[in-house]
């Protein structure tokens, strides 16, 4: 979320298979680290929210696009470990309610699609970068992946 100046970082993840009104019990996402430097072990905080938007599509080339899109009033804090080694995992805390708040909007259907909103909150030293996969199978598992 930090590339010469602050960015937002947004994941779509599309066709969910997640039943209109359903509860969620965890949901949490699955990364591949891609490249370890000193800055990975610096210290982070990262609010995850969601656009508020039951038919999310990807982010169109054009300043402002991420930054403008409505939000669902939910965010979730993380301060990821630092990074050790390449292909390791990263794993996002409970994002589950952040799912929940759209899955539970009017106009959720299975193949609904969910757009993940990422921002940097603070961070301690460089910027506290975690290199991830922009996406990648490793280990036979198609990363970043959203479980629910």
């Amino acid at each position: 979320m930090h590339d010469g100046s602050e960015q937002l970082v947004g994941v779509l993840f599309t066709n969910l298979g997640v039943l209109p009104n359903s509860y969620i019990v965890h949901a949490d996402i699955l990364f591949d680290i891609d490249e370890v430097k000193p800055a990975s072990a610096d210290q982070v905080m990262i609010a995850i929210t969601a656009e508020a938007n039951v038919a999310a599509r990807l982010p169109r080339a054009e300043n402002g696009d991420i930054s403008s899109r409505p939000r669902v009033n939910v965010s979730v804090q993380w301060s990821p470990e630092p990074s050790a080694a390449v292909h390791d995992d990263l794993v996002s805390p409970d994002i589950g309610p952040v799912v929940q708040a759209v899955v539970g909007m009017p106009g959720w259907s299975l193949n609904g699609s969910l757009f993940l909103i990422f921002s940097h909150v603070a961070s301690a030293g460089h910027h506290g970068v975690r290199w991830v996969e922009q996406a990648r199978i490793n280990n036979g598992v198609q990363t970043p992946q959203l479980r629910i």
